[in-house]
């Protein structure tokens, strides 16, 4: 049975906002886009309610658990849809989860979904520095399209 996506609850994503924010901001640092922590934070808490100016309720995104067949809770996925695009805005496979293939299914599940709504392509950014998120997103034919300071934007055209 492949993963089904659970929507978060409002004290979901206000603990996802929460650890959202902190694992984005060191991610700016890991790239260089950052000098220190409270610029990073900053940063990132200005893009996080940029994207989601009414939390949750922000219109066409969502936030789901990624849910296996066994009930557990093993990643999350926030995507937006914006006519025949869906951005991947985060996403992830808590590590105890991760080599299962959990990331396979949800990235096939999103396509699914995808494809039943008329989207003809998913696109992201990930940073260079994440060699294990390149070689899934590569496996599953997600192409780069363009680069920009510690990260690539990657895309998938689906048929």
């Amino acid at each position: 049975m492949p993963l089904t996506f659970r929507p978060f609850t409002l004290e979901d994503f206000t603990a996802f906002q929460e650890s959202s924010t902190k694992d984005y901001a060191q991610e700016l640092l890991r790239a260089g886009k950052a000098a220190q922590e409270a610029e990073a934070l900053q940063a990132a808490l200005a893009e996080f309610c940029g994207i989601l100016p009414q939390g949750m309720a922000t219109p066409n995104h969502f936030l789901n658990h990624l849910v296996n067949a066994q009930g557990q809770t093993v990643g999350f996925l926030w995507y937006g849809i914006r006519g025949e695009e869906i951005f991947i805005c985060d996403f992830l496979i808590h590590e105890a989860q991760r080599r299962k293939g959990y990331g396979t299914q949800a990235l096939e599940a999103l396509e699914v979904l995808a494809r039943g709504q008329g989207v003809q392509r998913i696109r992201l950014h990930v940073f260079s520095h994440n060699t294990a998120a390149r070689k899934l997103y590569r496996a599953q034919g997600y192409r780069e399209i363009s680069r920009r300071k510690g990260g690539r934007f990657l895309q998938k055209i689906l048929k």
